[in-house]
C-alpha cells in the first residue's frame, strides 16, 4: 500500500481531523441545546403563567361561590323569618292567615301557584297557572268544597283560554 503522507504529517493530519470533527460536533450539539432551551423556556414561562392564572381564578370562584351561596341563603332565611314574624305577630289573626294559606297550598295536579299573598287577616290573594280549564275548575271546586272560604269566584277571563291559563282571585275566610 502506498503512503502519501508519512510520519509527522500523518499524525498532525489525524489530530487536525479529530479537532475539526470535535469542533463541528460541539457546535452541532450546542446548537441543538440552545434551540431546545429557546423553545422550552417560553413554554415553561407561559405554562407557569397559565397555572397561576387558573389557580387565582379557581380560588376566586371558590370564594365567590361560597360567599354568594351563603349570602343568598342568609337573605332568604331572613326574608322568611321576617314574613313569619309579621304573620305570627297578629297572634290569633296570624294563625288565621297561616290556616288560610295552608288551605290554598293543597293544589290538584295541573295547577302551579306562582303567588299566595295575605291581603288582610281574612283574605288571601292567589295567582298561578292552570294546565287546562278542567284543572282550574277542579281547583276552584276543591276550594269551594272545603267550606273554609266564602264562595270562590273565578273571573270569566280565566276561562277564555283552553290551556296554560293564568288565573288570579281573592279568597275570603268564611265567618
Amino acid at each position: 500500500m502506498f503512503e502519501f503522507i508519512s510520519g509527522e504529517y500523518k499524525r498532525r493530519a489525524k489530530h487536525e481531523y479529530r479537532m475539526r470533527v470535535g469542533t463541528v460536533s460541539f457546535f452541532v450539539t450546542s446548537f441543538i441545546i440552545l434551540c431546545s432551551v429557546a423553545i422550552a423556556v417560553p413554554l415553561l414561562v407561559s405554562l407557569n403563567a397559565k397555572e397561576k392564572a387558573l389557580s387565582v381564578q379557581l380560588a376566586s370562584l371558590k370564594n365567590v361561590s361560597t360567599t354568594h351561596s351563603e349570602d343568598v341563603v342568609r337573605a332568604s332565611i331572613e326574608k322568611v323569618e321576617k314574613k313569619i314574624e309579621a304573620i305570627t305577630s297578629f297572634s290569633n289573626d296570624g294563625e288565621s292567615i297561616i290556616n288560610l294559606i295552608g288551605m290554598v297550598a293543597d293544589v290538584p295536579e295541573g295547577i302551579a301557584l306562582s303567588e299566595i299573598q295575605a291581603a288582610s287577616t281574612s283574605t288571601v290573594s292567589v295567582h298561578g297557572i292552570a294546565a287546562t280549564r278542567n284543572n282550574l275548575r277542579a281547583f276552584i271546586d276543591s276550594l269551594n268544597g272545603k267550606n273554609y272560604f266564602k264562595h270562590v269566584d273565578l273571573p270569566v277571563s280565566g276561562l277564555v283560554k283552553q290551556t296554560k291559563i293564568d288565573f288570579s282571585f281573592d279568597l275570603v275566610k268564611a265567618e
